[in-house]
């Protein structure tokens, strides 16, 4: 999308910590090449259907600042660093801050709105897609791979620590947690902590060390073994086929 202001912005944004956007037609926003919220249409993921989050989602009067106290929280435990909005926020909250407003060449033809601007926000003092428990412990985190089957980042903690990725979590998903020296560590030290499905956690100890999740799906593997089999077969049998032909058309 080389005529979106939006797009660019958010890449850039993204480059430097990973994006994920709280906007309307959030399955149009994901085509800016980041992570956005919530579900379009009716289709997603369930746990962004749970009521707990429907508050997050609900934009403010001009009477009140947005995103308010328990918003914030609810945004922050989805992930959400960044608000798209077609109208400009009233009263943003502190921390708030407004990136650029102006059409885009890309959302306007999509959405039909002509000319009229858009408007993209930063929360400042954002959580980001990597918390931790306590919240205090995460002290620097560097994104090593960001992959649809994989996400790898080193982190420094002052403290034992429950890692949180702001990932769905879909069985298939493995972790593996690193010290400075490339040695794997094992349970109790780090090991995979079930907590919710729109969250990845792993517990890893104090200091610097890299973690990998990594994504292998039996029922995937399962399903191009069957597709692999049926083209197989298909192939014998058309190739049987044409032999068949074959041999009929020389005995005539």
């Amino acid at each position: 999308l080389p005529d979106s202001w939006l797009a660019q912005t958010l890449q850039s944004e993204d480059r430097l910590s990973p994006v994920r956007v709280f906007a309307p037609g959030a399955n149009i926003v994901n085509l800016c090449g980041v992570s956005s919220v919530p579900q379009y249409l009716g289709l997603g993921p369930a746990a962004y259907f749970r009521t707990e989050f429907q508050a997050a989602f609900a934009m403010a009067t001009d009477a009140e600042d947005y995103p308010g106290t328990a918003q914030a929280v609810q945004l922050d435990r989805l992930g959400v660093t960044h608000l798209l909005t077609t109208e400009p926020i009233a009263r943003p909250a502190v921390g708030l801050q407004l990136l650029r407003s102006a059409p885009d060449a890309f959302l306007n033809r999509v959405w039909g709105r002509g000319v009229e601007p858009c408007f993209l926000y930063r929360i400042n003092g954002s959580a980001g897609r990597l918390q931790s428990e306590p919240a205090d412990a995460l002290q620097q985190v560097r994104w090593l791979q960001r992959q649809p089957a994989r996400v790898e980042f080193q982190v420094t903690t002052t403290a034992d620590c429950v890692l949180r990725l702001a990932d769905l979590s879909f069985p298939g998903w493995a972790v593996q947690v690193l010290n400075q020296d490339g040695v794997l560590l094992n349970a109790p030290e780090a090991k995979p902590v079930e907590e919710d499905d729109y969250h990845r956690s792993v517990t890893v100890p104090a200091g610097i060390h890299r973690v990998i999740w990594t994504y292998d799906s039996g029922s995937f593997r399962l399903g191009l073994l069957l597709s692999a089999g049926t083209l197989a077969v298909l192939l014998g049998l058309l190739l049987r086929e044409s032999r068949m032909r074959a041999t009929v058309n020389d005995r005539s």
